[in-house]
């Protein structure tokens, strides 16, 4: 599981610079009382797919769809819409952006803000097991 945890960060991350740079790249510049407005959109871009990437297929990011996982409940049922954006809007917090990829990368089973909002991440075939795609 953690291979998997840690090839869907990889995925995900991919995904996000991938799009940032392509947007800052092909965007032109204006200046607006000496604020950057069109290089700056990337930025929001890149917050609302972090916040919403595990709500894009069954609570699951693309990186997770690639790497057979899903975001489930403590108790095996379908994880809330508030509970899977609750959980990623922390990573939008440095320090605990911080922490929570290293509990990734240490493979730990369960991130800090799992805990917090009471979801784990499980296989494809555990989640299908508990009939929880229906």
């Amino acid at each position: 599981m953690r291979f998997k945890r840690i090839m869907a960060s990889i995925i995900d991350w991919g995904i996000i610079l991938t799009i940032v740079g392509m947007l800052s790249a092909f965007l032109p510049s204006y200046k607006i009382f000496g604020i950057e407005i069109l290089r700056s959109i990337p930025i929001p871009i890149l917050a609302f797919y972090i916040v919403f990437k595990d709500l894009l297929f069954r609570n699951a990011s693309l990186g997770k769809i690639m790497s057979g996982l899903r975001i489930v409940q403590f108790n095996n049922k379908k994880a809330s819409v508030e509970s899977v954006i609750m959980r990623n809007i922390v990573l939008l917090i440095p320090p605990v952006c911080w922490v929570e990829v290293y509990d990734v990368i240490k493979g730990k089973t369960k991130r800090h803000a799992d805990i917090w909002f009471k979801t784990k991440v499980v296989t494809k075939a555990e989640y299908i097991s508990e009939n929880m795609y229906n």
